[in-house]
């Protein structure tokens, strides 16, 4: 694709309803930056891959979410479930920010994807395929639930039938801090544009477990949780 037809889509002056960029203080200014300067002194080498360089800024946002939601909601050290727990980089982070964190993964085989079983055995780390089962927890357990960069990967279960569980094992008041790739971002408009698919190259998505099922428009996310009973603080 040519820079002119890049900057003519840039430039275009057809409006989308897309939902603001959420208004977070600059990432070297936030008390996250300094939790996730000690997550990485504990993970080493792993702090320079590709997947926590490219998820940083995620769980700065993150942190940075939990302290404006969920610290406010109890006195006492407030719980929280990770889905999707390992490899621990952010279940990591939020218990260097002082919450009490429990995680649950798929299968057992994600406990060997932890920097170290030290760091696994801080989440109290249970299996649970929230496609089949039941959240293995009491009713109202949570202060909150971290629910990131999961719902792409729910394929068999439609996900409004897992959010029920969800508010199930929140208690009253209890959040949801979520992420998701947005499939209509800019880079996947261009790479249809020009012919690419935004998928996976074939040769690597058929057979993988960890591949992404489905991506969702921001529409379709915040349709979801509102058909789930939940209120969005932000969006």
């Amino acid at each position: 694709m040519s820079h002119e037809v890049y900057k003519l889509i840039l430039n275009s002056s057809v409006e989308i309803d897309l939902p603001a960029a959420p208004a977070f203080r600059e990432v070297e200014e936030t008390d996250a930056e300094q939790v996730l300067r000690v997550v990485e002194g504990v993970i080493g080498e792993a702090a320079h891959s590709p997947y926590y360089s490219s998820s940083r800024l995620r769980f700065a946002m993150i942190v940075q979410l939990a302290a404006r939601y969920v610290s406010t909601l109890t006195s006492k050290r407030a719980r929280i479930l990770d889905v999707g727990n390992a490899p621990g980089y952010l279940g990591l982070a939020l218990h260097k920010a002082g919450y009490q964190v429990s995680g649950i993964n798929v299968t057992a085989a994600w406990m060997g994807a932890y920097p170290s079983p030290e760091v696994a055995n801080l989440f109290d780390v249970k299996v649970c395929d929230v496609e089949k089962e039941a959240l293995p927890f009491a009713d109202g357990t949570f202060d909150a639930i971290v629910f990131t960069e999961v719902l792409e990967h729910i394929a068999i279960k439609n996900p409004a039938d897992i959010l029920p569980e969800f508010r199930r094992v929140l208690r009253a008041g209890g959040k949801v801090l979520f992420s998701t790739p947005n499939v209509c971002n800019l880079s996947n408009v261009i790479a249809l544009m020009k012919g690419s698919n935004v998928f996976w190259p074939t040769e690597i998505f058929f057979g993988s477990t960890d591949r992404h099922n489905r991506e969702f428009t921001p529409a379709e996310v915040k349709k979801l949780f509102l058909e789930g009973g939940f209120k969005i603080h932000e969006f």
